[in-house]
This record gives C-alpha cells, sequence and structure tokens, in this order.
C-alpha cells in the first residue's frame, strides 16, 4: 500500500480494557499519502492554501523521506489494530506527554512512523473530516454546524 497517515484519533486508540488492559480499539484508519507533484499546478496550489475546500483532499506538507503530500478522505481504509501488536507503555516524564499520562498505547510491529501533522493541520483535518461525511460546515460566524445526526433525528 505504501506510505499513509493514520487517522484513527489518539483518544480511540489509547484507550483500554479495565479487565486486561488491553487496548480497546479494534480497527484503526488509514489513507494513502500521495505526491503532490503527479498533481496539475492548479490543483497543487489549491491544496497549498489549507483551506476547508475542498473537502476530500487534505495538504500534508512535506513529509520526512517522502516529499510534499497530500491524502483523500475517499480513499480511507481500516486495518486490524491487533496487526500492530499494540501495547500501553509508560510515558511517564516523557516531554511530549501531558502530566496527567502515565501510559500511552503504541505499535509493537509494522510502525515506521516518519512524521506528523502539526496542529493547525490536524484542525483542519477535523473540519474537512465533518464536512466531508457530513456536509456539515461551521457558520460564518465561527458557530458550530449543527450536528448532522440531530438534523436527522429531528427530521427523520
Amino acid at each position: 500500500m505504501g506510505p499513509a497517515i493514520l487517522l484513527t484519533h489518539g483518544c480511540a486508540i489509547d484507550k483500554v480494557s479495565k479487565v486486561d488492559g488491553r487496548p480497546r480499539a479494534e480497527f484503526v484508519q488509514f489513507s494513502r499519502l500521495r505526491l503532490m507533484g503527479v498533481l496539475p499546478a492548479d490543483r497543487q496550489g489549491l491544496l497549498r492554501r489549507e483551506r476547508l475546500t475542498p473537502y476530500e483532499a487534505v495538504y500534508a506538507g512535506n513529509v520526512s523521506g517522502l516529499g510534499e503530500a497530500y491524502f483523500l478522505l475517499s480513499e480511507v481504509y481500516f486495518l486490524p489494530f491487533a496487526y500492530f501488536s499494540p501495547a500501553a507503555s509508560d510515558f511517564t516524564g516523557h516531554p511530549d506527554a501531558p502530566d496527567d499520562v502515565e501510559r500511552y498505547i503504541v505499535a509493537n510491529e509494522h510502525d515506521t512512523r516518519i512524521d506528523r501533522l502539526n496542529s493547525k493541520r490536524i484542525a483542519l483535518l477535523h473540519e474537512k473530516m465533518s464536512a466531508f461525511w457530513t456536509r456539515q460546515v461551521a457558520a460564518d460566524d465561527g458557530a458550530p454546524a449543527p450536528s448532522f445526526w440531530r438534523r436527522l433525528w429531528r427530521h427523520g
């Protein structure tokens, strides 16, 4: 499949069973990273703007060892979390760990993490996912869009 971006949110990955301490997530979601250079120049420019539209395509920036990349929300695929042999690992005192978090779930196999999105791109990804999957976007005044499910419930 090649290079991909993990889309499953960290809080979903880090949940563990209270019974045996094993990760509760059964599947994790990814999207294949694509090289920007294969796109026509106008589409490259569109993605580099890093705006909400187009909803489907997300600019990943310069990815270490790969180059400038993007991914498509329409190409999300799932893998069993067990494939990565996940286990809780002690992160007490780690510089990137919050003070109130002692353990994180880490992959013990098939993990060749090379980079991560910055916080600005993660926030845009969240907005794009909402817009792509529900076609709901925030109002011009910044208020969150009404929930698709609440609307469906109200009108259903």
